[in-house]
């Protein structure tokens, strides 16, 4: 029997039938477009789409965490990467009202890989979820460091003032109050001078 020889991802990637765009048309109330939709996203564009579509609702550098965004997000990040649609950086409202009250979005989810979809939003789902924890984790670590130095300080005064004695304490209250007197008779000892008008 002739041993079988190993297929490898590799061989099978050069034999593999080419991944064509689908083009739909969808129409506005004035013009018809033609848009090319990528059925499958390459690694890195699958990559680049997890990671905006976590970076609108979850950003731990920032301590940002929106997650009623992330359906948004999800439906913007797939005409971006799918269906190519340039998205600007103040079009928010214009993409909302897009993907929300016309059929566009689900034109293109009819012609996308549904499996590759569906593990990039549970990858997107799986990203903002760890930002948020990164968020909670950074804020209960600077809670943490407040409470020890706070813990310091009253530490510090506790012994501070266990090395005084009942008198110096008093001797230091008595020349605080000498101070404040003092300071309070040169304030009304003050001459005002005119101000030039």
């Amino acid at each position: 029997m002739a041993k079988s020889k190993k297929v490898t991802f590799k061989m099978l990637r050069a034999d593999m039938p080419e991944v064509k765009s689908v083009e739909i048309t969808w129409s506005g109330k004035n013009k018809t477009y033609t848009i090319d939709v990528k059925p499958v996203l390459s690694f890195e564009e699958a990559m680049e789409f997890v990671r905006e579509t976590a970076r609108v609702c979850a950003k731990a550098a920032d301590v940002k965490y929106v997650p009623e965004a992330f359906d948004f997000a999800v439906k913007a990040g797939t005409l971006a990467y799918y269906a190519g649609l340039d998205i600007g950086e103040d079009e928010s409202g214009a993409v909302y009202d897009i993907i929300y009250s016309t059929d566009l979005y689900n034109q293109v989810r009819e012609v996308i890989n549904e499996a590759q979809y569906l593990g990039l939003v549970n990858a997107a789902r799986d990203k903002v979820n760890y930002e948020r924890d990164s968020i909670v984790s950074a804020q209960g670590s600077q809670m943490n460091e407040l409470l020890a130095k706070m813990d310091s300080v009253m530490n510090d005064g506790d012994k501070l003032m266990e090395q005084l004695s009942g008198d110096e304490l008093r001797k230091n209250l008595d020349d605080l109050m000498r101070m404040a007197g003092t300071l309070e008779g040169k304030a009304d000892n003050v001459v005002e001078l005119p101000l030039k008008k």
